[in-house]
């Protein structure tokens, strides 16, 4: 009963926070703010192309704009922070799975509760909150099918998945991350009966997922946008390649926000991704190629041919800082020929 009031305090303290500091109304700048509040309020939906193509926020956030206090566009601003408060939660529990401390989790979420990116779209209404607790639940489902080897967790994740497409295509870029996790403990069960057939239906569910994405894109007929997307990612790669200033200013800029968002506790996750590498653990393939997914795409937003400014593309490295936290605390994790150690009380 005891970690539920953890989790309880994670959520309901860091809801507090962000609410003292909640952008109090109507936004203005940054070319969107308030057209997401009235979005969220008219439950209009666009996809996928544009800065507005983020349905599935829309139809979350669309909710909380019913609720009787303050403004619409306060209320719509309170989705957002509901939403990082639950990414949160997830963030403890994975970290919790990982290394069983449970102060070294507590200390992983507050390090990202209250850095910079993570805190600044958690008191405004944009999509990145969302999109945070969207990974984070990935993971956490992921590790939870290696660890107690049941299908309806891979299936969950998988739907899960295929669905956030529908926030934002930057989850894409955790993709390659996803796979080879799912690809090494799919190797180490080979021999067991049936995992054809859960590996099988977890294809399904994330094509049940990623439906309403693609029948969008077919209704609006900007296929041709998610393509040129795609391209201009693939150029950008090559463009880091043969221009390495641009590269070498890109890992500048993105070791300094690192310093920045996390300025007590970047020290010991580096330290901790060290012995991390050493390891080896699946568990290391996967956040560390979901954070290099992310890395690449904004290395990739150095090309100027990619249509925008690469200083106002930084905040993507969002999704980079929720994976750090459990990723940097993975060194802890005790080992043996046993397996992981138990969980105690803690909740699946």
């Amino acid at each position: 009963m005891r970690s539920y009031w953890v989790l309880l305090a994670i959520f309901t303290g860091t809801l507090a926070l962000y609410l003292l500091t909640l952008a109090p109304g109507l936004l203005w700048g940054g070319g969107d703010f308030a057209t997401f509040q009235t979005m969220a309020y008219l439950l209009e939906i666009q996809l996928p192309s544009g800065i507005f193509g983020h349905p599935l926020w829309v139809i979350l956030a669309h909710p909380f704009t019913w609720l009787p206090v303050r403004d619409v566009a306060w209320r719509a601003n309170l989705a957002s922070a509901v939403f990082a408060a639950g990414a949160l939660v997830l963030v403890f529990l994975t970290a919790r799975r990982l290394t069983h401390s449970t102060s070294a989790s507590l200390l992983a979420t507050a390090a990202l509760a209250v850095s910079h990116t993570f805190w600044t779209y958690a008191v405004m209404a944009k999509v990145y909150s969302l999109n945070a607790l969207m990974l984070v639940a990935c993971i956490y489902l992921l590790l939870l099918w290696a660890e107690k080897k049941q299908g309806s967790y891979l299936w969950g994740f998988a739907f899960l998945y295929g669905l956030s497409i529908l926030n934002h295509l930057v989850m894409a870029t955790a993709a390659a991350g996803f796979l080879a996790y799912i690809g090494i403990v799919a190797w180490q069960r080979r021999r067991e009966p049936g995992l054809g057939r859960e590996l099988a239906l977890g294809a399904g569910a994330w094509a049940l997922g990623v439906i309403p994405y693609l029948s969008l894109m077919a209704k609006t007929g900007t296929a041709g946008d998610a393509l040129s997307t795609i391209l201009t990612f693939l150029r950008g790669l090559g463009y880091i390649i043969v221009q390495p200033t641009a590269l070498l200013m890109g890992i500048g800029v993105g070791l300094a926000l690192l310093l920045y968002q996390f300025p007590l506790t970047v020290l010991p996750g580096l330290l901790g991704l060290r012995a991390l590498g050493w390891r080896m653990r699946p568990e290391a393939w996967m956040l560390g190629l979901v954070a290099l997914g992310d890395v690449l795409f904004l290395l990739a937003a150095t090309d100027p041919r990619t249509g925008g400014e690469y200083w106002w593309n930084l905040h993507y490295y969002l999704q980079m800082y929720v994976s750090i936290p459990c990723g940097s605390q993975l060194a802890s994790r005790p080992s043996g020929p046993d397996g992981p150690a138990s969980h105690g009380p803690w909740p699946a």
